[in-house]
């Protein structure tokens, strides 16, 4: 399963930094039931907001396969 979950910019840096954290500060049952869980089975996703912009920019262009496909993937696809 693949969850989306939001923390703290420090909270994330203390748990990537080498030294750790002292896991009992983190609240983890609050952190995964309001993360967003992933479709099973989803594709790879992007920023369609970053996507859109793209065509904001030239209002005539028409979004190709070759478009999608360039923009980078924040999530990868669920094996």
């Amino acid at each position: 399963m693949q969850i989306v979950i939001d923390i703290p910019e420090e909270m994330y840096a203390e748990i990537i930094d080498e030294n750790g954290i002292d896991t009992m500060l983190i609240p983890y049952e609050d952190i995964i039931k309001n993360g967003t869980p992933l479709p099973k089975g989803h594709g790879r996703l992007i920023d369609a907001d970053a996507l859109m912009e793209y065509c904001q920019n030239d209002k005539s262009k028409v979004i190709d396969c070759n478009d999608i496909a360039r923009f980078p993937t924040i999530i990868r696809r669920e094996e």
